[in-house]
């Protein structure tokens, strides 16, 4: 699947390569501490926003367990300091990029984010599939057993595996 997307020019191969050097880096991070690890997932993060806007989601909880991680390792009073400290290393390439994108885009388009406020983005999208809840859950759950036809039967044979060992 990656290299069809790939092969068809798609962000999606790229997205998830560079969400995986990311995720690489910061498992590199979380058992040895250094900083050349907090780098290289910073500069994934990064290249993974300019690859598509969906990767600040990972951005942020990427963050988040940096800064976590870092104040509990740390010891003493600058605690604090050093878990700011690390999230901002691993956060700045990220910011950096959204601003520049988004000025770049405002001075191209005139918005700065004009993949939600444009009729091609996803606001239009989202009012035209979503009148309803009712609905929306409808045409979600028709779009996850086209995506993925098997999972029915995977979710049936979790819960029975969960059920049957939970007996034993």
């Amino acid at each position: 699947m990656i290299l069809f997307y790939g092969g068809n020019g798609m962000t999606e191969a790229s997205l998830i390569f560079f969400l995986l050097l990311t995720t690489r880096a910061i498992a590199r991070w979380l058992e040895r501490g250094a900083l050349r690890p907090l780098i290289t997932a910073a500069g994934g993060l990064g290249l993974a926003y300019l690859t598509r806007y969906e990767a600040i989601a990972a951005g942020a909880a990427v963050t988040a367990l940096v800064a976590a991680v870092s104040y509990r390792r740390a010891r003493g009073a600058r605690r604090r300091q050093i878990a700011i400290a690390d999230a901002a290393i691993v956060a700045a390439p990220m910011v950096f990029a959204v601003t520049a994108w988004a000025v770049v885009s405002w001075v191209i388009v005139g918005s700065p984010f004009p993949e939600f406020s444009s009729v091609y983005g996803n606001a239009s999208y989202v009012t035209l599939g979503s009148s309803t809840a009712a609905s929306g859950l409808a045409a979600l759950v028709r779009q996850m057993v086209a995506l993925e036809p098997l999972i029915v039967a995977a979710v049936a044979l979790a819960l029975w595996l969960a059920i049957r060992r939970r007996e034993t």
